[in-house]
């Protein structure tokens, strides 16, 4: 099993798309998985999601994940450039077996914002989909939560759509402010870095180019091999993580077939 201890940063990374020339090479395993996800998979779960992922990722900018021999890399066209994906053809070049991960840099201006529902280890599943549940409903008062999304990790995003574009870093306050004093007295919801059993609401998404896991992307460098996916508000209690399995999202969402074998 690869392990990534750390995330190197590389503004000059070749991509170059196509299935892979060497399929076979494990990238890593998940406790998801009997067998360990290996370049044809990604390459493969990539293809057939393409249809789902792309109008996510075309209004955007994006900085992407590639899982190198001995680490992940996050990469950017150029240092302060993000990558712009608008059609097949510019999505399919970066789909090359290595490219695990898209992630939405949020612009400065923005109709759409994510807030993060970040648990710490020892948080039950169960009491995660509670607290993101009663957090959409709170925040009807501010925005409107247009999904709900497993991360691929442990916790969920909520999507909020703005009757129109807002500067990120003024929302960001607003929805701050309004939400610790939701939370106000409660001792397991905390908007610093949790403890093991404490679940955080963390609002780096809602910054200039801050960034989060796009909708339809794998969740790779936490190991687990799910993907973020949209949930529907009443399936959140009975969300399972196991559904967001490679094989069990492309089958649902696209109907074809897609085995880690």
């Amino acid at each position: 099993m690869l392990l990534y201890d750390h995330i190197r940063y590389a503004a000059k990374w070749v991509i170059c798309g196509d299935f892979p020339s060497h399929p076979d090479t494990i990238l890593f395993k998940s406790e998801y998985y009997t067998n360990p996800i290996r370049e044809k998979h990604i390459w493969t779960f990539y293809d057939l999601i393409r249809p789902k992922i792309l109008p996510v990722l075309k209004d955007f900018p994006l900085f992407i994940y590639i899982a190198t021999d001995s680490t992940f890399i996050i990469k950017r066209h150029q240092t302060e450039d993000f990558i712009t994906v608008s059609n097949k053809e510019e999505f399919d070049k970066i789909n090359n077996g290595r490219t695990v991960e898209f992630h939405i840099a949020t612009p400065t201006k923005s109709a759409k914002q994510w807030i993060d529902i970040d648990p710490g280890n020892d948080v039950e599943f169960a009491e995660v989909k509670e607290i993101t549940l009663e957090t959409a409903d709170a925040l009807k008062k501010v925005a409107k939560v247009s999904h709900y999304l497993f991360t691929g990790s442990r916790g969920f995003y909520l999507e909020m759509d703005l009757s129109t574009k807002r500067n990120t870093n003024d929302f960001r306050n607003e929805v701050s402010d309004f939400l610790k004093e939701h939370y106000v007295d409660s001792s397991s919801v905390v908007f610093k870095k949790p403890s093991k059993d404490q679940i955080r609401i963390d609002f780096t998404p809602i910054k200039d180019f801050g960034g989060h896991r796009a909708t339809f992307s794998l969740a790779a460098v936490k190991l687990t091999g799910l993907v973020c996916v949209p949930i529907d508000k009443v399936q959140v209690r009975r969300f399972r993580k196991e559904q967001a399995t490679i094989p069990n999202v492309v089958k649902k969402f696209t109907g074809k077939s897609c085995k880690i074998d």
